[in-house]
């Protein structure tokens, strides 16, 4: 596969968070299918108009809002089948050293990578990092937000499709 990247040394001062379940993941992450992930992507349903193909990366975005939104798909069925009040993520951050590469949403975006990274500002880095554990987070449930549409990759020509709920309310615990 081939794509535009940056070093990460063009990053430094951008804030950039990760989610997770796993509030044991502190240290030297190593990219994978859905790195750091313990929910599994839309790359794994066939039937998905716009799969993501298969990067050995880390996920990150420059909100905890971002990273809810990316990964909303895999836990929206703990508020609307499990009625959960909220959902609690451990939030990890890398400490870039300068050298490793990541992809931009641009780019996810324009070589249709990820559907949807012009909404989540979704940055994939594609070297070993170290990541921070810097807080956690509880999402109150969004049943009752409105639905937000968008058009895959940013293409008018395609039909809207929902890319998660719009006032996500999250509190830093």
């Amino acid at each position: 596969m081939n794509f535009d990247w940056v070093l990460s040394r063009k990053l430094l001062g951008l804030q950039l968070y990760h989610i997770s379940f796993n509030g044991d993941l502190e240290g030297i992450w190593t990219p994978g299918t859905q790195a750091g992930s313990d929910t599994p992507g839309e790359a794994e349903d066939s039937s998905w108009a716009y799969p993501e193909p298969p990067m050995k990366a880390i996920s990150v975005s420059p909100t905890v809002v971002d990273c809810f939104v990316g990964v909303f798909p895999n836990v929206a069925r703990f508020f609307e089948k499990d009625h959960l009040p909220h959902i609690n993520f451990f939030v990890y951050q890398p400490k870039f050293i300068g050298t490793e590469r990541v992809v931009l949403p641009v780019t996810l975006t324009k070589d249709k990578l990820v559907w949807d990274a012009h909404i989540t500002q979704e940055h994939r880095i594609l070297d070993k990092v170290e990541m921070e554990r810097v807080g956690e987070i509880e999402v109150l449930n969004t049943n009752k937000c409105r639905t937000r549409m968008t058009h895959p990759f940013n293409n008018v020509k395609n039909p809207e499709e929902s890319v998660g709920p719009s006032g996500i309310i999250i509190k830093w615990l």
